[in-house]
């Protein structure tokens, strides 16, 4: 969403400003009207003025007009197709509120598309780390971020598929041998008892033969216990056997098809446990020594913290490269690289949470109330270099009455991405008075609204208020 065009009408005064799609520097204006237009436009987006008028455009390319008389109710339309949009625009409490329609709190309207001074006026530990680690060399700070990444990353997968196979492993290799004892001591009973059933099954035979000849049931009791006998030889030859099955249910199941094979290839896996631990041990050496020279090249700030702020720091990168640029005497203070950083990171962080916001990931204009006052002109023409270059989405708006803040823009304009509007009248230039026919005096009654379009930012304008 950006503003066109924003009318304010009071006490029989009119002052229209035509506004850039992408930067307006509003120059020469003095903090209580600087408050004040905010104010209004805020308004107008909100409901809560009466008299501020607002032409946008949406960013599928939709013109809408919001119109806020003093004496009627507020409509909002779309003019190039004729139709009303009013309800459309209406809150739960029956407001013709822009920002509710794209459920945006109005309450929060001044904390979300508004930046001021007190927005960067206290410096934070992050702001001083992402002004250290923008002096930095780039390129070698995120190589080196990227190495402690991989090597880590890598030893964590070594350490997790070693802790799986010995996991695994353990349980498969402890049920075979489990198992495979029960074969054996079943083997063993099953040879120890066999040989003693199987003598007294034939010793009670070879009574029962010559006790039969005399009685034949006198050889009976013989012949049970020699069939007793033979009957529990057959258990523990049974018992052998289930226990070999079991065994063999076990081996199928870690895929071996025998237990010799089970114990070669648990050999062979310790070979490859030991190879896959030396290696573990190689990697851990690696990202020690990559944390290491993290630690002497970052300091004490993590991977994963330089990377959750890397926009942040290499847009401070740019502008200190267009610092130095600006900058002829080379000497800016340590204190104020962090001021800079911290304002950057306000201006352009904020910047990038209005371009896309609320339903429909519609951006908003941003208002800038001259935040850029404590910092020092160099430092204050490289960010309004970025700001300039990533404006357009969202919309900027920036309100100043810094002389030097006119002058960059007034330069700027001819090149048609900046638009400098004066509504007092030009502003000097530090060490520079504005020639007679440039000034602009502040006049009462209707001010005539601009007829040029977006193609005649190429000089500053004077609109009367």
């Amino acid at each position: 969403m950006r503003l066109s065009r924003l009318i304010i009408e009071g006490n029989q005064n009119r002052v229209s400003l035509t506004l850039h799609p992408k930067l307006t520097v509003v120059a020469g204006v003095p903090g209580p009207v600087r408050a004040h237009l905010v104010d209004e436009i805020l308004g107008g987006f909100t409901s809560a003025r009466s008299g501020v008028h607002l032409e946008m455009v949406n960013g599928s390319g939709r013109r809408i007009t919001v119109v806020r008389p003093t004496d009627a109710p507020h409509r909002v339309t779309a003019p190039d197709e004729k139709i009303d949009l009013t309800e459309d625009f209406r809150d739960s409490a029956g407001r013709t509120d822009v920002l509710a329609r794209y459920g945006i709190d109005s309450a929060s309207a001044h904390r979300v598309l508004h930046v001021g001074p007190e927005a960067v006026r206290h410096v934070t530990v992050d702001d001083a780390d992402i002004a250290r680690l923008s002096c930095l060399d780039q390129s070698a700070l995120w190589s080196m971020a990227a190495r402690v990444q991989v090597t880590q990353a890598e030893f964590q997968t070594l350490s997790d598929e070693i802790a799986r196979c010995d996991d695994s492993d353990a349980e498969a290799v402890a049920t075979i041998e489990k198992r495979h004892q029960s074969v054996e001591a079943a083997v063993e009973s099953q040879q120890e008892t066999e040989t003693h059933l199987i003598r007294i099954a034939l010793l009670a035979l070879l009574v029962a033969l010559p006790a039969s000849v005399k009685s034949t049931n006198a050889g009976l009791p013989l012949i049970a216990i020699a069939a007793a006998a033979v009957a529990a030889a057959l258990f523990f030859r049974a018992r052998v056997e289930a226990a070999r099955r079991s065994e063999r249910s076990a081996l199928a199941s870690s895929g071996d098809g025998s237990y010799l094979g089970f114990v070669v290839k648990q050999v062979d896996g310790l070979m490859e446990d030991t190879d896959k631990r030396r290696r573990l041990t190689s990697v851990a050496a690696d990202h020690r020594n990559a944390a290491i020279a993290w630690t002497r090249l970052a300091g004490d700030v993590t991977v994963e913290w330089a990377l959750e702020h890397q926009p942040e720091i290499d847009a401070a990168a740019r502008l200190r490269h267009q610092i130095a640029a600006f900058d002829t005497t080379g000497d800016i203070s340590p204190d104020m690289n962090e001021r800079t950083a911290a304002t950057a990171r306000t201006v352009l962080g904020q910047m990038t949470n209005l371009r896309r916001i609320g339903y429909g990931a519609e951006s908003f204009p941003l208002l800038l109330d001259d935040p850029f006052t404590e910092l020092e002109p160099a430092s204050r023409r490289a960010l309004l270099e970025l700001i300039s270059r990533s404006a357009g989405s969202p919309q900027v708006i920036l309100l100043t009455e810094q002389a030097d803040v006119a002058d960059w823009a007034r330069a700027q304009s001819h090149t048609g991405d900046v638009a400098l509007l004066e509504p007092l009248g030009p502003t000097a230039p530090p060490g520079r008075q504005v020639p007679d026919h440039q000034q602009a005096p502040v006049e009462s009654g209707v001010a005539e609204e601009p007829r040029d379009t977006y193609r005649g930012y190429g000089g500053a304008r004077s609109l009367a208020g």
